[in-house]
């Protein structure tokens, strides 16, 4: 599980550098973004070869599957600001979300990051010169988005899919 989790770190933070090296238009960064990007990915790599060898051979299509993940929700966003009719050839929007969704990883807030999320918006609408009211409400209708999704899950915490129904269990 933890491995999947570092995966799924991993292609955030891959994307996150694509939209970096967008959005920073500075060379040094870019050159930092790119290395460290590549350097992330070989270094986990390498920790699940030495230290973890039975789970090498799921590696490739578990850190696929989580760039997938995240690219959804990128697209997620997206359909959010479409909504807001906001022009999509704003790409620090997505810088910052992606910024976002690392910080909403520390555990340092309730609700899955709501909160930090909703700073890390402000802050960054100021610092690209972006409208920062406008951001708190892209990230509270994304943190809603994915809440009214995720919430159907709940069922499925209190009734087992996998457990034999009584009424047709052979009798022993």
């Amino acid at each position: 599980m933890l491995l999947d989790r570092f995966s799924g770190l991993l292609a955030l933070g891959i994307i996150l550098s694509v939209y970096g090296v967008v959005v920073l238009k500075n060379q040094t960064w870019d050159i930092l973004l790119i290395v460290g990007a590549i350097a992330a990915v070989v270094a986990l790599y390498l920790i699940v070869r030495f230290l973890f060898k039975d789970f090498i051979p799921g590696f490739w299509p578990t850190f696929f599957w989580g760039m997938a993940v995240q690219i959804f929700q990128v697209v997620c966003l997206y359909c959010v600001l479409l909504s807001l009719h906001i022009p999509l050839h704003q790409p620090e929007w997505i810088f910052i979300f992606l910024v976002a969704s690392v910080i909403s990883i520390l555990p340092i807030s309730l609700g899955g990051g709501l909160g930090t999320r909703e700073l890390v918006f402000a802050e960054g609408a100021q610092f690209f010169g972006l409208d920062p009211h406008v951001g708190v409400i892209i990230s509270l209708l994304f943190y809603l988005s994915n809440l009214l999704s995720s919430v159907w899950g709940a069922y499925f915490v209190f009734h087992d899919p996998l457990k034999e129904d009584s009424r047709i269990a052979p009798a022993l």
